[in-house]
């Protein structure tokens, strides 16, 4: 099982969504770049208002021992709140799963 949370922040004034793309890979590096990847999924995350620029975002992704991600991520300015699960494809070896657990899981929010 891993965990990770990281903040970001809206970039645009008025934001209504974001939208929460996860990437996944098996490299042994702590820090991958994702650009030229193509992310696992994309989730979006509707705000019940929309919010000024640079509102505070938590994300919090955790793997559990069946490979279910748990993705919840809330705002700070309305609260508005996501919690949702995703089903890995490819599951990784129990020394693979270790090692990820080591390294920082990182999500994309545009």
């Amino acid at each position: 099982p891993a965990k990770e949370t990281q903040s970001f922040q809206t970039k645009d004034d008025n934001q209504s969504s974001v939208a929460l793309a996860v990437f996944e890979s098996r490299s042994m590096e702590k820090a991958v770049p994702y650009t030229d990847q193509e992310p696992i999924t994309v989730i979006n995350m509707e705000f019940v208002r929309a919010v000024p620029k640079g509102t505070k975002l938590d994300v919090t992704m955790a793997l559990d021992n069946s490979g279910i991600l748990h993705i919840m991520a809330e705002e700070m300015y309305a609260h508005s709140k996501l919690d949702t699960t995703f089903s890995l494809s490819n599951q990784m070896t129990d020394m693979e799963l270790a090692e990820a657990s080591e390294r920082t899981i990182g999500a994309n929010v545009e």
